[in-house]
C-alpha cells in the first residue's frame, strides 16, 4: 500500500539518485594532470602538423578577468576534440585565446594585451605577442601553436621558448600544473 500511496516520491527519489550516482562517476572520471597534459600536447601537436594556429592559455594563481577581454563562456572538460573543433579555423573562437582554469576550458575566443618586446617577438605573429603580453602581466603558461610556420612555442614568464614538437613542453607544463 505505501508502495502505490508514495509511487511518484518514490520514482523522484530513485531518479535523483540516478542522477547523483552519474555525477560521482563523472567527478571521478574528470581529467588528472598527466591526462591533462596528454589531451593539450596531442591536440597542440597535430595543430602545427596541421598549420592551424592556436592560443591557450593555463590560469596560474593570478585571476585573468582583468587581462582577457571578449570570449565566449565554456565550462568544458578538456580533450583533444574540444580544443581541435575550438581552433578549427571556421570556428568563431578560431582567432582567439582559449582559458583553462583547473582541468576545465572556461573561456575561448577571449582577447589578450599585446607585447612591445619586439625583440623576443621578432617575426612572429599577434599570436605570439599577445602570449608575451598576458605573461608579462600574470603567471600564466600560455601554448601557441603557429598557423604560418607550424611550430610549437610556449610563454611563461616573460620568456618565449619555440619548440621541435609539443611533446617537449611536457616537462614544462607537468612543472607548471604541479605548481599551480
Amino acid at each position: 500500500a505505501l508502495v502505490v500511496i508514495f509511487q511518484e516520491e518514490l520514482r523522484r527519489f530513485f531518479e535523483q539518485l540516478a542522477i547523483w550516482g552519474t555525477r560521482q562517476i563523472k567527478r571521478s572520471k574528470e581529467a588528472t594532470r598527466p591526462t591533462i597534459i596528454k589531451e593539450i600536447l596531442s591536440a597542440v601537436g597535430q595543430m602545427a602538423h596541421d598549420k592551424i594556429g592556436a592560443l591557450i592559455v593555463i590560469q596560474g594563481h593570478d585571476p585573468l578577468t582583468k587581462f582577457v577581454s571578449g570570449g565566449r563562456m565554456l565550462d568544458g572538460m578538456i580533450s583533444e576534440e574540444l580544443l581541435l573543433s575550438i581552433f578549427d579555423p571556421t570556428s568563431i573562437g578560431h582567432d582567439g585565446a582559449l582559458i583553462v582554469n583547473g582541468n576545465r576550458v572556461t573561456l575561448f575566443g577571449g582577447h589578450l594585451p599585446l607585447s612591445t618586446d619586439f625583440a623576443q617577438i621578432g617575426k612572429r605573429g599577434t599570436r605570439h605577442s599577445a602570449a608575451l603580453g598576458l605573461s608579462e602581466v600574470s603567471d600564466a603558461f600560455i601554448i601557441v601553436s603557429s598557423e604560418e610556420r607550424g611550430e610549437v612555442s610556449y610563454v611563461y614568464q616573460g620568456k618565449l621558448t619555440t619548440l621541435m614538437s609539443a611533446e617537449g613542453m611536457s616537462k614544462p607544463l607537468e612543472n607548471f600544473l604541479t605548481d599551480v
